[in-house]
């Protein structure tokens, strides 16, 4: 699968997280020991590869779904500043798109999830290359999110940045992706 894809190509486990479970695997040389590396990283998880795409935009678009197969978006953040895989600074919602890719994008999540009969709450991932041109309170109004019966997919109406503080040692930091 990875060579239809085309190297390089980034092995994620699908219930990874924080940095774990995530490895760019750059020919079917190393593919092997970056495949092992992320199933024992991430034990039982399923495993999907995509192609790496360098210098792109990191978008994602949050989803809701439930159990009788109703799915909402809570539309798209901004989550491409990151350091090892982990996110530094997340903006929703997400300004850097314009406004109608950020639609088609939130349609076909929300048909992902409805099609695949996801239920829970989950995001979508979009890596995108030239784009030209938070969650919670601030970008809905709603404190909490009531979500056991959404009435209708919410409406942000202010804007959020959230930043996580993190700290390594540099001499032990590997600077590479």
């Amino acid at each position: 699968i990875a060579a239809r894809i085309g190297f390089p190509v980034v092995i994620k486990a699908s219930q990874g997280g924080g940095g774990k479970g995530i490895r760019k695997s750059m020919s079917k040389d190393d593919f092997e020991n970056c495949f092992g590396q992320v199933q024992t990283e991430v034990p039982g998880s399923p495993i999907f590869l995509m192609k790496y795409v360098k210098n792109c935009q990191h978008l994602e678009v949050q989803i809701l779904a439930d159990q009788s197969g109703q799915a909402i978006s809570l539309f798209g953040r901004d989550c491409t500043i990151q350091r090892h895989h982990q996110k530094i600074i997340e903006e929703a919602p997400a300004i850097i798109a314009p406004r109608e890719l950020l639609e088609q994008m939130e349609k076909a999540a929300v048909r992902l999830a409805k099609m695949v009969g996801y239920i829970a709450m989950g995001i979508c991932l979009h890596r995108i290359k030239d784009i030209r041109l938070l969650y919670g309170e601030e970008p809905y109004g709603i404190s909490p999110i009531n979500f056991d019966e959404p009435r209708e997919t919410p409406k942000p109406h202010g804007h959020a940045i959230a930043a996580r503080i993190t700290s390594e040692n540099p001499d032990e930091a590997s600077f590479q992706f």
